[in-house]
C-alpha cells in the first residue's frame, strides 16, 4: 500500500470517529468531494445546504476544517468563522495518542459549541459572510 493511501486512510478512520456525529443532523459522507495527493487529505461531508471538510496538510501535520455551500466555490476556514463569531478561544483540546488525533478531538468539539447554525444545514446556515 503506498505511504499516501496509508495516510490518507488511517486520517480517513480518525475523522470518521470524531465527525460521525454529522450523520445525526443529515450530512453524509461525500467521497466526491475528498482529495487525497501527497500533501493533502481532504475528507468530507454534505449536507443539503453546506459541505464541511476535514483536512490534513501531510507536510505540516496541520488538521483543519473548511466550510461552503454547495452552490459556492468559495471556502470558508472555520476558524475564520469562529473569529466572526467572536469566538476567540476554543475549547481544550484533549491530549490523545497523536497530535492529529487532539486536533480532531478540538475541531469536532468546537463545531458541536459554536457550529450550532451549520450543523443545521440551512441555505443561511453560512450567511455570516454575506
Amino acid at each position: 500500500m503506498s505511504q499516501l493511501m496509508s495516510n490518507c486512510q488511517n486520517f480517513e478512520r480518525i475523522v470518521g470517529k470524531y465527525f460521525g456525529f454529522l450523520e445525526q443532523y443529515g450530512f453524509k459522507r461525500s467521497r466526491e468531494h475528498d482529495h487525497l495527493s501527497p500533501v493533502l487529505c481532504v475528507i468530507s461531508y454534505a449536507g443539503k445546504y453546506v459541505i464541511i471538510e476535514i483536512y490534513l496538510d501531510v507536510r505540516d501535520g496541520y488538521v483543519g476544517v473548511s466550510l461552503r455551500r454547495k452552490t459556492d466555490d468559495y471556502w470558508i476556514d472555520f476558524s475564520n468563522y469562529l473569529s466572526k463569531l467572536g469566538v476567540l478561544r476554543l475549547p481544550p483540546v484533549p491530549q490523545l495518542s497523536s497530535p492529529i488525533e487532539s486536533a480532531l478531538a478540538g475541531w469536532a468539539d468546537a463545531l458541536k459549541l459554536h457550529g450550532k447554525k451549520i450543523l443545521q444545514d440551512s441555505i443561511d446556515s453560512l450567511d455570516i459572510y454575506r
